[in-house]
């Protein structure tokens, strides 16, 4: 396979790729919280009392837009911020109640979604779909080719 027609499959994969996404990320959309605030929120629960810097490099986000994102989560009552012991300028950032409850409600509904993909599969393909999808975050894992990213 030539070089453009590799380049040529990998736009196919993401243009393709986009749609399921924005099929299963619908019911995200319809919802009271941005896909970027979701994906901040289950940072924050991944690593409690992370600061706004380790999101901002983790999610590939500008600092003055995640510190928009963060107070209007704050303001909500769905994370808490505290000032670090080590230095003032920073502040370790955790989920209260109600964001964990915000947060597992927004897993179910994009659990059903995923749900509602998968069951349209026969069952063989899709064991070979997750098999696949497993073998691509490992390859790409393992070739640290998204360092760069943050991931």
């Amino acid at each position: 396979m030539s070089i453009q027609e590799e380049l040529q499959s990998v736009r196919n994969f993401h243009r393709y790729y986009s749609n399921i996404v924005d099929f299963i990320t619908h019911e995200t959309q319809e919802s009271e919280f941005s896909e970027t605030e979701i994906r901040l929120l289950h940072e924050i629960e991944k690593h409690p009392d992370c600061t706004s810097s380790e999101l901002s490099k983790r999610l590939s986000l500008d600092a003055g837009y995640l510190s928009r994102i963060l107070s209007g989560l704050e303001s909500r009552g769905l994370i808490s911020r505290r000032s670090s012991e080590r230095d003032s300028r920073s502040a370790h950032i955790t989920l209260t109640g109600e964001g964990l409850q915000h947060l597992e409600a927004a897993n179910a509904r994009f659990d059903a979604q995923v749900h509602a993909l998968l069951s349209r599969l026969p069952e063989e393909n899709q064991r070979q779909l997750l098999t696949n999808i497993a073998a691509l975050e490992h390859i790409l894992t393992d070739a640290q080719s998204l360092t760069v990213l943050g991931c």
